[in-house]
C-alpha cells in the first residue's frame, strides 16, 4: 500500500529540489545517465589486478584489535590511494554482487547469453588476457570469457569451502599467474579471496576470542596478512594498478540478524573500495555513495577501454586520476531474496520491504547504526527518495 502510495504521488524523479541541501556537490538524477569517461582521455595501463576479498564491511578497514589494525597491508596503500569507504553492494551476495561487479548491472538485468558485454569480455575485444584466481567455485558463472580460470582451490575444498582457509594458497596461485604475463603483454588479474566469509575458522596466525565476531575479525586479518604478500610484488610495478574491495560484509546481530543476503543495513551492503593507479601519486578519501557497478568502467578507463553501453556504473576515474569529480547519485540495492530495496544519498537511506510494505529512513549522518527510523516523518528528503526507489523498482521489473 506505500508502494502503491509513493508510486501515486510521484512522476518520475527529477532534479533534486534545491531546498533539501543532500551534498554540496551537484545531484544527478538517476534518470539520466552519466557519460562514460572516454578511454582517450587516460594514457592506458598496462595491467589492473582487481583482488577481491569477500564479506569485508567497510568499518573493518578502521578497526584494531589489541591495537593493531586488522587490514594493516591494506591500509599501506591509503598514502597513495583513492578510498571509497561509502560503497555499496548491489546485492550482499557472493554470487549475485561479483556478476553485477563484472557485468556493471543489476543482477536481474543480466542476461548470460550477454556475457561478452561483462568486463573480462569487454576487454578480451580489445586483446587484453584476463585471469582469474578464485577461492568459490561460483565465480566460474561470471568469468566464463575469462582466458584463464584457476579455481583449483575451491574445487578442491568445494564440500568444506566454507570451513577451509585457502588465502595462502590463492595468493600463490596468484602469483604464479602474475609471474607468467609476458613483458609485453597487457592483463587484467581478478584474484577472489574467500576466507572471511562464513564459516568463520580458527586460523594459526590470529586468535581473538571464541565468539563469531572474534574469528570473524580474525579471518580478515589472517586474509590481509596473505594479502601483503601480492602487494608486495604488485607496488614494484609502475605499469600495473591495483582495485581492492569486497562484496559484501556481514551482520552481527546489530539488527536482530546475523551474516547477509536478507538485509541492507549497513553492516552488510556497505564495503570497502581503494584504487591505486600508479600513474598518479595523490590520496584522497571520496565520502559520496558508489556502487559496485562503478568498478568495471572505472578499471576500463584506467586500461583505456571503452565500457560497453550495456553498464550501468558510472566510472570514478575522474577522482582517481585528480582531473575531475563525480556528482552525487542514487545508489540502489536489493536483498538476494527479492523482498528488500533500497536506495542512498547524501548520506540518507531508504529501505522498502514489497511484502510488509514497511519502510525504513535513516540519516546516516546523524545515525549511523540505523537505530532511529524517520519514515512516519514527513520530508521533502525522504519523499524525493521514494519517488527514486519507486521509479527504480518498476524498472527492474519486481513485483
Amino acid at each position: 500500500a506505500l508502494q502503491a502510495s509513493w508510486r501515486s504521488e510521484c512522476e518520475r524523479p527529477g532534479p533534486l529540489p534545491s531546498s533539501i541541501q543532500l551534498s554540496p556537490s551537484t545531484i544527478a538524477p538517476k534518470s539520466v545517465k552519466l557519460e562514460s569517461v572516454k578511454a582517450e582521455e587516460s594514457s592506458p595501463l598496462r595491467g589492473v589486478v582487481l583482488v577481491l576479498v569477500d564479506s569485508v564491511r567497510s568499518d573493518r578497514v578502521e578497526t584494531k584489535r589489541n591495537g593493531e589494525f586488522l587490514m594493516p597491508n591494506l591500509r599501506s596503500l591509503l598514502g597513495h590511494a583513492n578510498y571509497f569507504p561509502n560503497t555499496y553492494s548491489t546485492a550482499p551476495g557472493t554470487t549475485k554482487a561479483i556478476a553485477s561487479l563484472l557485468a556493471s548491472r543489476y543482477f536481474d538485468n543480466i542476461d548470460a547469453k550477454q556475457g561478452d558485454l561483462s568486463l573480462g569480455g569487454v576487454l578480451a575485444e580489445a586483446g587484453i588476457k584476463t585471469i582469474a584466481v578464485s577461492g568459490h567455485p561460483n565465480l566460474a558463472r561470471s568469468t566464463s570469457h575469462f582466458d584463464v580460470l584457476d579455481d583449483s582451490a575451491s574445487v578442491e575444498h568445494f564440500e568444506l569451502h566454507k570451513n577451509a582457509l585457502t588465502s595462502e594458497e590463492i595468493i600463490d596461485r596468484a602469483l604464479v599467474q602474475f609471474r607468467q604475463i609476458e613483458p609485453d603483454e597487457r592483463f587484467f588479474l581478478l584474484v577472489h579471496l574467500f576466507d572471511p566469509h562464513a564459516h568463520y575458522v580458527s586460523n594459526p596466525l590470529y586468535n581473538f576470542g571464541s565468539s563469531e565476531l572474534d574469528r570473524y575479525d580474525a579471518e580478515i586479518k589472517y586474509t590481509d596478512y596473505w594479502l601483503g604478500r601480492l602487494l608486495a610484488e604488485l607496488r614494484q610495478r609502475q605499469d600495473t594498478g591495483i582495485v581492492i574491495m569486497s562484496d559484501h560484509g556481514d551482520e552481527f546481530w546489530e539488527h536482530r540478524y546475523k551474516r547477509h543476503q536478507a538485509r541492507l543495513y549497513e553492516e552488510s551492503a556497505r564495503v570497502p573500495l581503494i584504487i591505486v593507479d600508479p600513474r598518479y601519486s595523490r590520496s584522497s578519501v571520496n565520502n559520496k555513495e558508489v556502487s559496485i557497478l562503478d568498478v568495471a568502467p572505472t578499471i576500463l578507463s584506467m586500461m583505456g577501454v571503452s565500457a560497453s553501453a550495456s553498464m550501468r556504473g558510472h566510472s570514478l576515474w575522474p577522482v582517481v586520476s585528480g582531473m575531475g569529480t563525480i556528482p552525487s547519485y542514487p545508489v540502489f540495492l536489493q536483498s538476494t531474496n527479492r523482498v528488500k530495496s533500497a536506495v542512498v544519498l547524501g548520506r540518507s537511506k531508504l529501505i522498502f520491504d514489497r511484502q510488509t510494505g514497511v519502510a525504513e529512513f535513516y540519516d546516516l549522518h546523524t545515525d549511523p547504526g540505523e537505530a532511529i527510523n524517520l519514515a512516519d516523518r514527513p520530508s521533502q528528503r525522504l519523499k524525493y527518495l521514494s519517488c527514486h526507489l519507486v521509479d527504480w523498482i518498476h524498472n527492474q521489473n519486481l513485483p
